[in-house]
């Protein structure tokens, strides 16, 4: 990972803050209950890309994983392909 990426994943750090920012807002309860709620599902969303990534990363390395559709028509060549794919 080159330096320009590590320090992407320090931007992650501000978003940890926004609890704070919604405690201080000038706003009605349901307001603060709402985007706590949005929080709690970009944290979710933030969470499970994390887990996909690191489980494409593990079977990319024994390159075992093949999807039901590639089994069928044969087409074993998942691996060679870009990540964005």
């Amino acid at each position: 990972m080159s330096h320009l990426g590590i320090l992407s994943l320090f931007k992650i750090i501000r978003v940890l803050r926004f609890t704070k920012v919604i405690s201080y807002l000038n706003t009605t309860d349901d307001v603060k209950w709402s985007l706590k709620f949005f929080k709690l599902i970009f944290y979710l969303i933030i969470y499970l890309h994390w887990q996909a990534c690191a489980w494409f990363y593990y079977t990319k390395q024994d390159k075992q994983w093949f999807d039901l559709v590639d089994l069928i028509l044969d087409h074993k060549t998942f691996y060679e392909k870009s990540v964005t794919y």
